[in-house]
């Protein structure tokens, strides 16, 4: 598992699809977002991007990059530090599809549907519009619609091909 490299790959395909940052504030000056989701459970992310139907960013508490879908999302929290240590929050009008259709497949992906605590893992093969094509041990490939998943999370692996 190689997190510099998939964090490279992020960093490049976000750079390319990125529009200008707009400053909203105490969220344009935030370099973390904690999540409210619908459960009441909270996720906080680093470097984070907020795109038109999602939330992004480094996990602080696994080895992943996670994408969080704001339908699933109560409310977004900026943290603000005193000493910036971070990427600001950055803002973008691409969709979470528009973002992991410029990612190098295969990509190893664990994802949470929406109402599930139990998390799924598998190969993110390709994206057709809104539906993923998974390929995981327990169901083999399959079609995964993205607006059945609640949390998706890119996983720490080599992905430079």
């Amino acid at each position: 598992m190689n997190l510099e490299n998939l964090f490279e790959d992020l960093e490049v395909a976000f750079e390319a699809r990125l529009g200008e940052a707009s400053n909203l504030g105490l969220l344009g000056d935030s370099s973390l977002l904690d999540l409210v989701l619908a459960d009441g459970r909270r996720l906080t992310l680093a470097a984070p991007i907020v795109g038109h139907d999602f939330c992004g960013g480094a996990s602080l508490d696994q080895t992943s990059w996670m994408m969080v879908l704001l339908a699933g999302v109560q409310r977004i929290e900026p943290v603000v530090m005193r000493i910036q240590s971070g990427e600001p929050t950055r803002f973008t009008d691409f969709s979470a599809a528009e973002i992991l259709d410029g990612l190098k497949l295969p990509v190893t992906i664990r994802w949470f549907n929406r109402g599930s605590d139990q998390a799924d893992n598998g190969q993110l093969l390709s994206l057709q519009q809104q539906v993923l094509l998974v390929e995981s041990v327990e169901h083999g490939v399959f079609l995964l619609p993205l607006a059945s998943v609640a949390i998706l999370e890119l996983l720490a692996v080599n992905n430079l091909g």
